[in-house]
C-alpha cells in the first residue's frame, strides 16, 4: 500500500502547498512548508493504515475520525502548549508531544514567523520570541526539532503499520 500511494502522497502536499502560496502568500519559503505537508501526509497515511488493519471494517472510519479529533485537540493550538504546561497532574503537560499535528503546527508557525524575526523587525526579535514562548509555548530555535520529530512520527508509524500488517495476517500465511 505504501508504494501504491506514493505518487498521491507526494503530489497532494505539493498541490496543497502551491494553493497555499497562490491564495495565502505565506512569508515562509515554499520548500520547508512542502516538507512539513509531505511529512504530515506520510504520518496520516501510516495512521490510516494502522487503523484499517486493527479495526473492524465497520468501525474503521469512526476510529479514524476519533483519532484525528483527539490529535487536533492536543495539537497545542487551543489550548496552547503553554496552557498544557500549567496542568496538574504533571503527566498531562506532555500530552501535546504525542500529537504529530502539534509538531507540524509549530514547524509551520516557526517557518512563517522567522522572516519577521530576522529581517523585517530585528529590533523586536526578543519581544516576538518572548511572546511566542509565553503565549504559545514554542521555542524559537526548535524548528529542526519539530521537523525531526515529525519525520520520526512518519517513519515509526510506517514501521508500526508494517509490523501490524504482518501480525494481523500471520495466521493466513501459516
Amino acid at each position: 500500500k505504501i508504494v501504491a500511494t506514493l505518487p498521491i502522497n507526494v503530489l497532494l502536499p505539493l498541490i496543497l502547498t502551491f494553493l497555499l502560496y497562490v491564495f495565502g502568500a505565506p512569508p515562509a519559503p515554499f520548500g520547508p512548508l512542502y516538507i512539513v505537508s509531505l511529512l504530515m501526509m506520510f504520518t496520516a497515511t501510516a495512521m490510516g493504515h494502522i487503523v484499517s488493519i486493527i479495526s473492524p471494517p465497520s468501525m474503521a472510519q469512526m476510529v479514524g475520525v476519533v483519532l484525528i479529533l483527539i490529535s487536533i485537540t492536543f495539537s497545542g493550538s487551543k489550548p496552547t502548549v503553554a496552557d498544557f504546561k500549567k496542568l496538574h497532574p504533571a503527566f498531562l503537560q506532555y500530552i501535546p508531544a504525542i500529537s504529530p499535528i502539534r509538531w507540524a503546527f509549530e514547524a509551520n508557525y516557526l517557518w512563517n514567523i522567522n522572516p519577521y524575526r530576522e529581517s523585517i523587525f530585528p529590533v523586536l526579535k526578543d519581544s516576538i520570541d518572548y511572546a511566542m514562548k509565553v503565549m504559545l509555548g514554542f521555542e524559537p530555535d526548535d524548528l529542526p526539532v519539530c521537523v525531526g520529530i515529525l519525520a520520526g512520527f512518519a517513519f515509526s508509524l510506517h514501521v508500526v503499520s508494517f509490523l501490524t500488517l504482518l501480525l494481523a495476517h500471520r495466521k493466513k500465511r501459516i
